[in-house]
């Protein structure tokens, strides 16, 4: 079973939030490595050009993603508001319309991205000995993308209502899953990228039947009602509204990452390629997990802002901040330790080592800072205010990262692309802060009205 709606309400925050989060990181870390093990187990295979390839259908992998994140991200949002008005009711009907709204999205995005599938992998530059393995990937992926899409809902579904115990089993027996067989699909099979994205669905499909059991047996509290799973515009329209700024997040990282692998490209080499490729993913797969933190957050701050009690939501985000900071350090001090094996992970050639660790580490310099702004923008999105979460994010991608991109490279070559994702993180920082701090002193107002 997930918290005790008392343990939300009256519960100590920061030991509240504990519970949420250091399981949820755990199980996070474990989930977001299909990536991760998919281009570790390519570049064995194919070296420099299985790093460079994999780095194009990275792209498209986040466009998927950035669909997804309308349902994933918007459901549980809604779903944890209700739970706070006590409307048991009002949860399983958005929690019926967002399986129904996946798999609609799911078939609509995949007959979509297919269709245009041969023009964007056009768009991306890519050279003909990639493409045929772009294509191979994505026949297996789209096909079945809508056992991806209703994954990723109810587990984001069951992590807002605070069931870790349960998320932790599910999400390690869907990585040990996807680390046997990608292996024995992608080299022992000799599937190449086909098998690789085979071992993904099998992964994700595993999840969804535990999810979906979880909630057919009465152990996640709320029920799967077979009368709610259909078509609720309404909802799906308020889904859309709070999971917009994460569909735009991601969106505009896939539109920057086709623009950087053609600085790459250009300005690199295969070199530039393959690092963008790994750095790339170790980029995504460490704020993926960040995300972990406001995966804990969520519950407490949806749940008492729904109940107003403001006080206990002011107090979630300045312990998730804390604790934010903390691990994201941390991590950084692993990078800057061990860049150089992080990246013999992907690749075995001694020059490449070398230049893929100097690049990680500018990549992530400012982590830490990184991770506060995700917080913060998280923080807009779980109180109800997705414009302007939505409004930072264009901020940093498109105000600050892409033109900073491209005045550094055009002066110091690839290293500006380096450069320009701790940059922008800084610069979106300071911006964020400003304006939390602006909010958070109006709800302390309103928290000192409601107690006098």
């Amino acid at each position: 079973m997930g918290l005790e709606n008392n343990s939300l309400q009256d519960g100590p925050v920061f030991e509240t939030l504990l519970k949420l989060i250091v399981p949820s990181f755990i199980t996070v870390v474990v989930s977001s490595s299909y990536s991760i093990v998919d281009g570790i187990f390519i570049g064995r295979k194919y070296g420099i050009a299985g790093n460079s390839t994999f780095s194009y259908i990275f792209i498209l992998y986040s466009l998927v993603f950035s669909i997804a994140c309308l349902i994933c991200q918007g459901a549980p949002s809604l779903l944890a508001i209700k739970m706070g008005e006590n409307d048991v009711d009002g949860a399983e009907k958005i929690l019926g319309s967002s399986i129904c709204s996946s798999v609609i999205i799911a078939m609509i995005q995949a007959i979509l991205v297919y269709a245009g599938l041969k023009p964007m992998i056009k768009i991306l530059g890519c050279s003909e000995m990639y493409t045929g393995y772009i294509m191979q990937y994505f026949q297996v992926f789209l096909l079945l993308a809508p056992i991806y899409f209703v994954n990723h809902t109810l587990l984001y579904c069951l992590r807002s209502q605070g069931i870790i115990k349960l998320i932790f089993i599910c999400n390690i027996g869907a990585c040990l899953i996807n680390v046997i067989l990608d292996p024995v699909f992608i080299i022992v099979l000799n599937g190449g990228f086909r098998g690789a994205a085979f071992a993904t669905i099998l992964a994700n499909f595993s999840s969804m039947l535990f999810c979906i059991w979880c909630y057919t047996s009465g152990k996640a509290g709320l029920k799967i009602k077979v009368k709610y799973i259909r078509p609720d515009w309404k909802s799906t329209i308020d889904m859309f509204a709070i999971g917009g700024a994460s569909f735009l997040t991601n969106l505009l990282y896939t539109i920057i990452l086709v623009y950087y692998n053609k600085m790459a490209k250009f300005y690199g080499s295969t070199y530039g390629l393959a690092a963008l490729s790994i750095n790339s993913t170790i980029y995504k797969y460490l704020t993926v997990i960040m995300n972990a933190i406001t995966v804990g957050m969520q519950p407490v701050i949806c749940y008492n802002y729904g109940g107003k009690m403001y006080n206990r939501v002011l107090e979630a985000l300045k312990d998730s901040i804390i604790i934010g900071l903390v691990i994201s350090t941390a991590c950084y001090a692993v990078v800057l330790m061990f860049a150089n094996q992080i990246v013999g992970l992907f690749n075995s050639e001694r020059d490449f080592i070398v230049f893929g660790g100097r690049s990680l580490r500018l990549v992530l310099l400012c982590l830490p800072l990184q991770v506060f702004y995700t917080i913060g923008v998280a923080f807009f999105q779980f109180i109800g205010k997705g414009k302007i979460a939505t409004r930072f994010v264009l901020l940093r991608q498109v105000v600050f990262q892409m033109p900073i991109a491209f005045l550094l490279t055009s002066k110091i070559g690839v290293k500006g692309l380096w450069h320009s994702f701790w940059i922008s993180d800084l610069l979106s920082f300071v911006i964020l802060a400003l304006f939390l701090f602006y909010e958070v002193s109006r709800y302390q107002k309103r928290s000192i009205s409601s107690t006098t």
